[in-house]
């Protein structure tokens, strides 16, 4: 890697990043381990599994532990075709030391995170400590700052940081998606020395073997089109190709991502195979509203899609829009050493790669371009580095420059605001929440306090955020991650757990209470206009849903009338009548809009 020629390059960079690289690295860790755990691995109160994934993946796993079946994920009764087996070998070791519990569930996706911050962290401090001498102390404590700040965006970026709390793939596959990318960019960075060159891609072919046995394609495609691009913006790709090792690179990829896959051959024949790659890639790729992922109005879809990720990066939207419109954009040459220069350009390839890639797909949630936050965090760190948050005094006139600052402080306080002020609405009954079969009453102590913290905190970063604009602009970046890191601690914390538990809790409920009460060879059937698929992981047993009182649900009961002699519904009051048709209803209990009864068959 190159150092830089002329350390005084940088020189004008803001003291208070200094500041914030005096600590020692080992410190810098410390603080974000401690923060990290705080924020993905604390919850001050009960909160529930979410529908729909988070119910199937960890009742998935909570099947494969009990059955000890390791190749087909099963939920429901029914195999499941929709993610490789990653995940749940993941989820698996947690569900057995921490039981049937949901921080068991939800723990592989906050310690990936974990490690996923760290990593961002280790190679910044890697490639900006390198661009200065160890007779440059004000040098490598700005590059140490600029490395924490950087770890430090990555885990409260939004799209990141609610999926570590979650019982999803979406953060193992951000995590080697993004290990995979690291990989690729420094083989680039230390092309002088072709050796490590040839071992950094074929850490590349590994953590692309993992991330295709997390999702699939996808975690092949996304490196292997950042890689094409990127090199040819730099008109380098034929010999690049040349230089990367082609056979232990796809050797190493194909040892660790195909035999899985064709065990499940041998197992379930093509069913595996044919769903996965035709329907759940192919197809949704394709295919408008798969799911209800998305609409299937395709120019619905493109009009969602800039919002959703500009939220979704919410608040430093504003700071990577700032990168991109800085006059210095067009010469980075001149401002970062060569190295850095280097991996701007990979970062903004990154991006611009997965984005491009999924604004053409058919099928769209946030949680599909979650791999880009580590070229966010980066090209941040990148920016404060080098004092360019804002427009420097010299490189724009004031009325250029007055408008390009004021179009990044607003964007960063609307987008900053939108998410508390949302969670207010909801917390004081302006928004609607309905959970799947009701809603429960949120506590009034603690929605109280969530409310008054985060008008506390939302003011600190308003007011904060226009100060600071105004009279240091540069360190806007600092105090909108310190008081972001305050907003989001609340809403993790103490709103989020609400707001779950109001949506989600009764459905908990009502699966426990199966669990303990049905007999286990007794059928149970849910009748209603949404499915509660946590019910399924709560009761520990399969559950026959139906999304009303039609023909299927009629002739669904009366064949478990016949074959078991009883069955318990879960229903609504209406129906009451129509299931004394078919045998003697006795009421057990309700939960929100359920009711729940037992039908025998008459003698």
């Amino acid at each position: 890697m190159q150092p830089a020629t002329d350390p005084q390059t940088l020189s004008s960079a803001p003291t208070w990043l200094e500041r914030l690289g005096r600590p020692s690295p080992l410190w810098h860790r410390l603080i974000l381990l401690a923060g990290c755990v705080v924020l993905y691995l604390v919850w001050l109160m009960w909160m529930p599994l979410t529908e729909i994934d988070e119910a199937r993946y960890a009742e998935a796993t909570r099947y494969m532990v009990a059955t000890g079946n390791y190749i087909i994920p099963h939920f429901n009764g029914h195999q499941r075709y929709q993610k490789p087996i990653l995940y749940y070998w993941v989820q698996a070791p947690a569900v057995k030391l921490l039981g049937l519990t949901e921080t068991a569930a939800r723990f592989p996706s906050a310690l990936l995170v974990i490690v996923l911050v760290l990593l961002i962290h280790g190679a910044l401090l890697h490639w900006l400590t390198a661009a200065h001498g160890m007779d440059d102390p004000p040098g490598q404590a700005r590059a140490r700052g600029a490395a924490f700040l950087g770890a430090a965006v990555l885990a409260t970026i939004p799209l990141i940081a609610v999926w570590a709390r979650a019982a999803t793939t979406d953060a193992t596959l951000t995590l080697f998606t993004t290990l995979t990318m690291l990989a690729l960019l420094q083989a680039d960075l230390d092309r002088r020395a072709d050796d490590r060159g040839r071992w950094w891609y074929l850490l590349a072919g590994a953590a692309a073997g993992f991330a295709f046995l997390t999702k699939g394609p996808v975690g092949l495609v996304l490196p292997g089109l950042t890689w094409i691009i990127y090199h040819l913006s730099l008109k380098q790709l034929r010999a690049e190709t040349r230089r990367l090792p082609w056979l232990p690179t796809f050797a190493l990829f194909f040892v660790i991502a195909v035999p899985w896959y064709v065990a499940t051959y041998f197992v379930d024949g093509w069913g595996f195979l044919k769903r996965f790659f035709l329907t759940e890639n192919a197809e949704r790729f394709l295919s408008s509203g798969m799911e209800g992922h998305g609409s299937k109005n395709r120019l619905m879809n493109l009009a969602a899609y800039i919002p959703m990720i500009v939220l979704a990066l919410s608040p430093y939207t504003g700071f990577l829009l700032g990168d991109l419109i800085t006059p210095w954009a067009g010469r980075a040459e001149a401002v970062f050493p060569t190295s850095l220069a280097r991996i701007r350009r990979f970062c903004w390839v990154w991006i611009t790669s997965v984005l491009g890639f999924f604004a053409i797909s058919s099928t769209q949630l946030p949680s599909y371009f979650q791999s880009i936050v580590g070229a966010v965090a980066i090209l941040i760190a990148l920016s404060a580095y080098a004092g360019t948050t804002a427009i420097p005094a010299d490189a724009a006139t004031p009325r250029r420059r007055f408008a390009s600052n004021l179009t990044v402080v607003g964007l960063v306080l609307v987008l900053g605001s939108l998410w508390p002020v949302a969670v207010i609405l909801l917390l004081t009954g302006k928004l609607s929440l309905d959970g799947p079969i009701g809603t429960l009453p949120f506590l009034e102590g603690p929605a109280h306090f969530c409310i008054t913290a985060l008008v506390v905190a939302g003011g600190l970063f308003l007011l904060g955020g226009i100060v600071t604009a105004c009279r240091r602009p540069s360190s806007l970046i600092g105090w909108t991650t310190l008081t972001w890191t305050l907003i989001f601690g609340v809403l993790a914390l103490g709103a989020g757990p609400l707001i779950v538990r109001s949506a989600y809790g009764l459905s908990a409920a009502t699966g426990q209470y199966l669990h303990c009460s049905a007999a286990a060879n007794e059928p149970v059937l849910e009748e209603g206009s949404q499915a509660s698929e946590s019910m399924v992981y709560y009761a520990q047993r399969p559950i026959e849903f139906f999304s009303a009182a039609d023909d299927k649900f009629t002739r669904a009961l009366e064949v478990d009338l016949h074959f078991h002699g009883s069955a318990v519904v879960i229903c609504k009051d209406r129906i009451a009548d129509l299931l004394a048709t078919y045998g003697v209803v006795t009421p057990l209990t309700v939960f929100g809009d359920a009711t729940l009864v037992r039908v025998t068959r008459r003698k």
